[in-house]
């Protein structure tokens, strides 16, 4: 097991889906849309929006990441790496935005700081791939 995230060098190729297919997608998903702020010691805010999609199988989870991509806050579709992260099946980053999966569950997420491979983004995606969120699925 390692801690650290490596570029995934040649990941399966996602299925082409348009954005719009997102809110096609949705009506047979629960979503959660979440929102969580922290002020760190020196005063900064960093906050964090999540949204979960809880779909039917984890093919479907899988065919909503492009879609995820297109509508990601900060990044575009070409902009997004491939990484590999233990306990996602996939993950892709863009320094603010990032979309997984896990299972039956496809996550967007969107953070208010960039950061590096190294840095704090990459905690995030570790730290839902290392998440039992068995009761989800």
């Amino acid at each position: 097991m390692t801690d650290k995230m490596t570029p995934v060098e040649n990941p399966a190729p996602l299925p082409a889906a348009p954005a719009q297919d997102a809110a096609n997608m949705q009506t047979a998903a629960t979503v959660y849309n979440t929102h969580e702020c922290v002020e760190t010691a020196d005063g900064d805010t960093i906050w964090i929006y999540q949204d979960v999609y809880c779909m039917d199988s984890p093919e479907q989870a899988r065919a909503l990441l492009p879609a995820l991509m297109e509508t990601a806050t900060f990044g575009r579709p070409e902009s997004f790496e491939p990484v590999w992260v233990d306990g996602l099946e996939e993950a892709y980053w863009d320094g603010m935005d990032s979309v997984a999966q896990k299972g039956n569950l496809a996550y967007s997420i969107t953070v208010n700081y960039y950061s590096t491979g190294d840095d704090r983004a990459y905690d995030v995606l570790r730290a839902l791939g290392a998440a039992d969120f068995s009761a989800w699925q």
